[in-house]
């Protein structure tokens, strides 16, 4: 049966998600940047003061880079597999952005044994549902590969990819999701006219759910977006973390952030002024799922209270407990989020036909469907 697939799939006991190389902890971070800084140091000719102004410039634009090769990108999935009794079909290309920077892209196809192995989702012509995974400053698209047991077996697609200034895709730099809401756009509009997807939900992680909440009043025919851990204002959040990580000076923190500002638009070309998701939510009017870690002393969870009280749309929050920043999120609220999707991709009827209403209303209540 169908649902005693997805239940065995959607958290198979022998993958977890490896990244590759320069394994990247925003706690870790948080523990090196507060030893860059003394309480209280002087700003000028105070080595400490560079080292911090430095500490923060990486935090915001260049955090370690997740590097990987071809041959860890094939380990993951191979070109073909087969999930909760359905053909799979993997396929990796790449785009350029609008700065004309290389991305690089893979899409998990469901496949319909009816049509000779064509890739159609089993929806009936013209209906193919996809969900963009857009990951944090420090990962990679291969983070968004914990999702293919959740929401392949449901008849739905997965693309991800990096983000230009991550991973394997071109660019020195990333920019808190300024310049990667439109490396979105690009993948969104791909998907659309060369894979003939109708029906596109997103799921973003922290610099991903910026990107993402920022891109969505610019496309209204998005279905639904999920977001994982986002801030609610880059400058906010720089803020929170002088004051609440480094423990500097409140004097301290404004000529700070303000050197750090003139940096960021010198070297990577944005104004962290203009990375505000609060400033675009009230024109956001998908149905939205805010998921956030009790535990997140980086993004902490006021952000998405923040954002939710002024989301212009329909909004759930859930708080995730024990689960902080880098945290593996718990099979228990990937289930509820694949059923938000389904609901807000309008998916009911194009579902494999042993996932039934009650197994989605199981999928709600975060518990997944029993084996049978």
């Amino acid at each position: 049966q169908a649902s005693a697939d997805y239940s065995t799939f959607c958290n198979p006991p022998s993958c977890p998600i490896r990244m590759p190389r320069s394994p990247f902890s925003w706690e870790a971070a948080m523990g090196e940047l507060e030893d860059c800084v003394a309480p209280g140091a002087a700003i000028c000719g105070d080595a400490s003061s560079s080292a911090c102004l430095f500490a923060v410039w990486n935090l915001i634009v260049r955090p370690p880079r997740v590097q990987y090769s071809e041959e860890e990108l094939a380990s993951e999935y191979p070109r073909r597999f087969t999930m909760g009794g359905h053909t799979v079909l993997r396929s990796d290309f790449k785009l350029f952005n609008a700065r004309g920077m290389r991305l690089v892209c893979t899409l998990f196809e469901p496949m319909s044994e009816l049509e000779g192995g064509k890739a159609q989702g089993g929806a009936g012509a013209g209906e193919r549902a996809c969900v963009v995974f857009c990951h944090d400053s420090c990962s990679c698209r291969i983070a968004g590969f914990q999702l293919v047991p959740v929401l392949l077996p449901l008849n739905v697609g997965l693309a991800c990819f990096d983000f230009a200034g991550s991973g394997a895709s071109d660019g020195e730099y990333v920019s808190f999701g300024f310049h990667e809401r439109d490396d979105l756009s690009r993948v969104i509009d791909h998907l659309r006219s060369a894979f003939g997807f109708s029906r596109i939900g997103l799921w973003g992680q922290t610099m991903g759910a910026a990107a993402a909440l920022m891109h969505a009043p610019r496309d209204p025919t998005l279905a639904g977006i999920v977001v994982d851990s986002p801030f609610s204002d880059a400058w906010d959040l720089l803020t929170e973390v002088c004051h609440d990580v480094v423990s500097l000076s409140p004097w301290l923190i404004s000529p700070y952030l303000h050197m750090v500002r003139l940096v960021i638009q010198n070297k990577a070309q944005f104004d962290i002024c203009d990375v505000s998701p609060k400033a675009h939510v009230k024109k956001c009017f998908i149905p939205a799922l805010f998921l956030h870690g009790e535990m997140n002393t980086f993004v902490t969870p006021k952000h998405s209270e923040l954002l939710k009280r002024s989301y212009g749309g329909e909004a759930l929050l859930l708080r995730m407990p024990e689960v902080a920043h880098s945290t593996r999120r718990p099979t228990e609220f990937l289930a509820r989020t694949a059923a938000f999707l389904v609901r807000a991709l309008r998916w009911e009827r194009h579902l494999p036909p042993g996932v039934t209403e009650d197994a989605l209303a199981a999928l709600a209540a975060g518990r997944l469907p029993a084996q049978r």
